[in-house]
């Protein structure tokens, strides 16, 4: 196991939501590493940091690197602006959740990320659901930022009433979607994950093939780093403070796609008692439970993104159970008076 002070290993900071992750390579600050052989572009989307890492031999010259970050931008732009954004008044989403029950026209993207969150929060009971969101907001950790006190019972109970991720039925052959009044709804738990997986498809598209994505902590890598092995992705200690690495993760594939939830970095403190940002959709309540993080390899970034926060949700021994279940790679990290210690489902064993 190596210390985050190792040569060649850098954390990949995910401020909020997730698990932070780490890769290792050479010089990132500079455009490209002293060899030559590695680019990196990087910006900001969706309250985060995005960065994409590429063999300077694929990316072939400056011109081309710049047409290529200038593609990568505006698709974030659209998915983040015109979709996903709930701080953007006349993005889809938002306007979705202004309006008062009904039938809406939806893009493919919105169906495809609706979708999928629907299905995991049927398959995890409820763990997930990004109609808590009045919720969410309620405790301060959504658009209403700020709170930093809990909420009158009475207030509370009400606005949980609102969530009913059921009540949204998609039509996607038509690309409708409808719902019911006072819903409102929040992907940020699944759209970053869903972006990640949109610019690899954009890479592969110009015949790249060796390529790392990631957003807000959440990574997808493609292929070998230019001397041939693979990207080296590894998970953070989940304590505050200086980084430090956790668990390597051994590349088994070509492609990995992983994404983690904790709840160590974004959460307030009132009368003594912490409360976290990751909010159980099943009691409207921050969860509180001995886990740290959570961080999931999956077949793709979205899977990983979402099921990343269902598990965190349902806790170790839930967790790890529903993990074993479906066949999940997840590994969880916890602190139970005795220091940082690990978990991991059946299906993670490949990945040590």
């Amino acid at each position: 196991m190596r210390g985050a002070g190792n040569k060649g290993l850098l954390l990949l900071s995910a401020l909020i939501a997730s698990a932070t992750l780490f890769f290792s390579y050479q010089q990132l600050s500079r455009s490209t590493d002293d060899s030559g052989s590695l680019i990196s572009l990087d910006g900001r989307t969706m309250g985060t940091g995005y960065r994409v890492l590429l063999q300077a031999d694929e990316a072939v010259n400056s011109s081309v690197n710049t047409e290529l970050q200038a593609a990568i931008e505006t698709r974030l732009v659209i998915l983040d602006k015109t979709i996903f954004s709930t701080y953007v008044p006349d993005s889809e989403i938002s306007v979705f959740n202004q309006a008062d029950q009904g039938v809406f026209n939806a893009s493919p993207e919105f169906i495809t990320v609706l979708q999928r969150a629907l299905e995991i929060h049927r398959l995890s009971d409820g763990a997930f659901d990004p109609s808590l969101k009045p919720v969410v907001d309620l405790w301060g950790f959504g658009t209403q930022v700020g709170r930093q006190e809990v909420p009158s019972p009475d207030v509370l109970a009400a606005v949980f009433g609102l969530k009913g991720l059921t009540d949204i039925r998609i039509a996607s052959n038509a690309g409708t979607v409808q719902k019911k009044s006072g819903v409102a709804i929040d992907l940020s738990g699944i759209a970053k994950g869903f972006a990640v997986d949109e610019i690899g498809k954009l890479l592969e598209e110009r015949g790249i093939s060796n390529f790392l994505v990631e957003i807000g902590g959440e990574v997808l890598s493609v292929g070998n780093r230019p001397d041939g092995s693979p990207w080296q992705l590894g998970i953070e200690k989940p304590v505050a403070g200086e980084a430090e690495l956790l668990q390597p993760i051994r590349a088994h594939s070509e492609k990995m796609a992983v994404a983690g939830s904790g709840n160590y970095r974004n959460y307030f403190v009132h009368e003594g008692q912490r409360y976290s940002h990751i909010i159980d959709p099943r009691t409207g309540w921050p969860v509180s439970h001995e886990l740290l993080s959570v961080t999931v390899i999956a077949e793709s970034t979205m899977e990983a993104d979402a099921w990343a926060t269902a598990l965190f949700v349902l806790g170790l021994e839930a967790g790890v159970r529903l993990a074993n279940e479906l066949q999940l790679a997840a590994y969880f990290a916890l602190d139970n008076g005795a220091g940082i210690q690990s978990w991991h489902s059946d299906a993670f064993n490949r990945y040590l």
